[in-house]
């Protein structure tokens, strides 16, 4: 089952040598090591719905729950630990814009912004448009996934029909 696939997101306790290569690359701020995704949507999704979709998503996907933790002397590989102080509202917001440029241009500044290296390495923002469709900004750091994992985990997390699944 597809679901069962998501729990493998979370089994390995320390980064790879290419995720450890991409998390200390980005202590220079023109090296970010991000992907970020925009969706188009036809209407905006009831705000509560979403919200729960989300923390189900993060749930089932426990890796969207941790931070990496660096080792006190930089020989060893970070770890994944889990944020005892995970807030889903840290993570996921949304916002009020009035076109489609407007959403592009916050969509840059999104991918733009650096993460909170002390926080899960993700975020997401469901910007509404005045015409009642709305554009999903996903921002993952490279450590968490690369741009075909992200397809994947995209692919897991999100139905692509309106009811519920």
């Amino acid at each position: 089952m597809l679901f069962r696939s998501a729990a493998t997101w979370s089994l390995a306790r320390e980064l790879t040598p290419m995720q450890t290569l991409l998390w200390r690359a980005e202590r220079h701020p023109v090296q970010s090591s991000t992907t970020t995704v925009v969706i188009d949507l036809d209407r905006a999704p009831d705000w509560q719905r979403f919200v729960a979709a989300t923390e189900w998503g993060t749930g089932l996907v426990r890796r969207l729950r941790q931070r990496v933790v660096d080792p006190v002397v930089p020989t060893a590989a970070p770890t994944w630990a889990d944020d005892p102080t995970f807030d889903l509202a840290y993570h996921l917001r949304r916002e009020r814009v009035a076109s489609r440029e407007e959403a592009l241009a916050e969509a840059a500044q999104v991918a733009l912004r650096p993460f909170d290296r002390s926080r899960p390495l993700w975020e997401g923002v469901l910007l509404e448009l005045d015409d009642g469709t709305a554009t999903y900004v996903l921002k993952i750091h490279h450590a968490l996934a690369d741009p075909l994992g992200t397809v994947q985990l995209l692919s897991m997390l999100q139905s692509g029909r309106r009811a519920h699944t």
